[in-house]
């Protein structure tokens, strides 16, 4: 936000003007006292560039009516005179697109799910340090934390969700095989793997994928969470055949589990 300075700048050329005319007779203000032994004209003399500093000093940071980054959407400093901190409220980023960014308020996360606060701005929801005891938390083993951290964020997605889908397809186990063949932590289908180029074993690579397709079926389906994971269990076609979760009994209770594990590690 662009704040107006008009009326304000006069001032403000005023004062330090006002302090360049004082540094400038205080040479010869100096030079005088040295030849007469006046030393109180010497202190007089430094008094005055002080006061004319002070009081720029009192117009600028203090009094001014100007305002460091303004206020509402996006501020970071908020409302104030000049130099102030002040409040406001705005964010830097907003719903599944933060990658290890402050928000500051509103929805979204920053390496972690719905979280907001951050550099001056109001707001609740979970930080990046609880995300992470959230995971390890719900089982996710230690090493492979910062893998689904950066595969969300690499992928604008939440951690949470995707970790949650990892633990009701597989426990977070990378050799699981299911009974229709889905493979690895994430469970995917050896025809999809091949098509993606990964080795669904491989949990890394396996953990990218997953958030690659949740990302993709969150795009499709206008972020809607529950469409998102039944397009992830059931196939997109599925969704869009039927207009929203399938009518499969499996895929109806896959989208309640996925969503009831989201619920207890947001809650911590």
């Amino acid at each position: 936000m662009t704040v107006g300075m008009s009326g304000y700048l006069p001032d403000v050329v005023s004062q330090v003007s006002a302090v360049g005319s004082a540094v400038s007779a205080l040479g010869s203000d100096i030079s005088g006292a040295a030849s007469s032994g006046d030393f109180a004209q010497v202190l007089a003399a430094v008094q005055s560039v002080e006061n004319a500093m002070a009081l720029a000093n009192g117009e600028v940071l203090s009094s001014g009516s100007g305002q460091s980054s303004g206020t509402g959407s996006g501020s970071v400093l908020g409302s104030g005179s000049l130099g102030a901190s002040g409040s406001g409220s705005g964010g830097q980023t907003g719903g599944y697109s933060a990658v290890q960014a402050q928000l500051v308020s509103g929805t979204g996360y920053a390496g972690g799910y719905n979280s907001a606060g951050g550099i001056a701005g109001t707001g609740s929801g979970t930080s990046s340090g609880a995300v992470t005891s959230s995971l390890l938390n719900a089982g996710v083993p230690a090493n492979l934390v910062p893998v689904f951290e950066q595969a969300a964020a690499n992928n604008g997605i939440s951690p949470i969700m995707l970790a949650a889908v990892s633990k009701v397809e597989s426990g977070f186990d990378p050799s699981a095989v299911s009974s229709a063949g889905a493979e690895g932590i994430m469970q995917i289908m050896p025809s999809l793997a091949a098509e993606m180029g990964i080795n669904a074993y491989d949990p890394v690579q396996a953990i990218n994928a997953g958030a690659a397709i949740l990302s993709s079926n969150l795009k499709m389906f206008g972020n809607s969470v529950p469409l998102a994971l039944a397009a992830y269990n059931a196939g997109q076609g599925a969704v869009q055949q039927y207009g929203g979760v399938p009518p499969y009994p499996q895929t109806q209770n896959y989208v309640k589990m996925v969503e009831g594990v989201m619920s207890q590690m947001e809650a911590g």
